[in-house]
């Protein structure tokens, strides 16, 4: 493990890209006086003095974030301030072609470019787009249940199934496959693709591997896919799946501990 330099009190880590440059933020000491930061070689660079969060960075190395949680920015060989907006702004993510997914005024869902913002359709319900892919396919969640807009239109591809359901979409990939979670006590992390939704825990995990799959944070383009899961022996802990071609199945990696799944047929 290395640990990135933050010289304070108060740091973290949001966002990595292919070439192991991390975002995030960090403070000289005070919780409420952070600024957004990049790591580079375990080395801290503050991107703008101000009070603010990095939330996302591509593989070209342009970074989007907001500032006082009411001015989004996008970072490339300038700042972009793209407006302040009294009710709130964030971007959540970035694509590689510099196109970022957001909101404003919490529940209103945005497209961010560096020349400002773009509604996205959400008929009559509150949603917030979390994930973007290279094809402009935006995912996240919404008073429905988890959100996938494509080619303009907005679909829900797992609906909330009580009230206490609330389902999330995470990430997505450039294969258009979507990972997430819900946090109702009847709902499942889940894995949806072209069309259909998987449960990773029940296809994947043996009754006898103690785990339980509790939600799924991300998916890179290999179909790896990582989480949180649980487990009574060690009490919650992070995952990840690898895709292996032979036989067809995944390996699980958890708590240092390794184990290849076949899936089912």
């Amino acid at each position: 493990m290395l640990e990135l330099q933050s010289y304070g009190n108060l740091a973290s880590a949001l966002d990595i890209n292919d070439l192991g440059v991390v975002v995030g933020f960090y403070s000289l000491g005070s919780a409420i006086n952070v600024n957004p930061v990049r790591w580079v070689n375990e080395e801290v660079e503050i991107l703008v003095d101000e009070v603010g969060f990095a939330t996302a960075i591509n593989n070209l190395g342009s970074i989007a974030g907001y500032m006082r949680f009411t001015e989004a920015f996008i970072l490339d060989t300038e700042l972009h301030r793209l407006g302040r907006y009294s009710r709130g702004a964030a971007i959540n993510d970035l694509n590689n072609q510099g196109v970022g997914v957001g909101s404003l005024s919490s529940g209103n869902p945005v497209i961010w470019t560096t020349s400002g913002y773009e509604s996205l359709s959400s008929p009559t319900y509150k949603a917030e787009p979390i994930a973007i892919n290279d094809h402009g396919w935006v995912t996240g969640y919404s008073d429905l249940g988890a959100i996938l807009w494509r080619n303009g239109l907005a679909e829900i591809i797992l609906p909330n199934v009580d009230p206490d359901s609330k389902f999330s979409a995470r990430d997505i990939n450039n294969r258009g496959q979507i990972v997430g979670y819900g946090s109702g006590p009847n709902d499942f992390a889940f894995l949806w693709e072209g069309g259909e939704v998987y449960r990773p825990g029940d296809r994947l995990i043996p009754e006898d591997s103690h785990f339980t799959i509790t939600s799924i944070e991300g998916i890179n383009e290999n179909g790896q896919m990582i989480g949180l899961a649980t487990s009574p022996l060690t009490g919650e802990i992070g995952f990840m799946l690898n895709p292996v071609p032979e036989p067809t199945g995944f390996l699980l990696l958890v708590g240092g501990w390794a184990c290849l799944i076949r899936k089912p047929a």
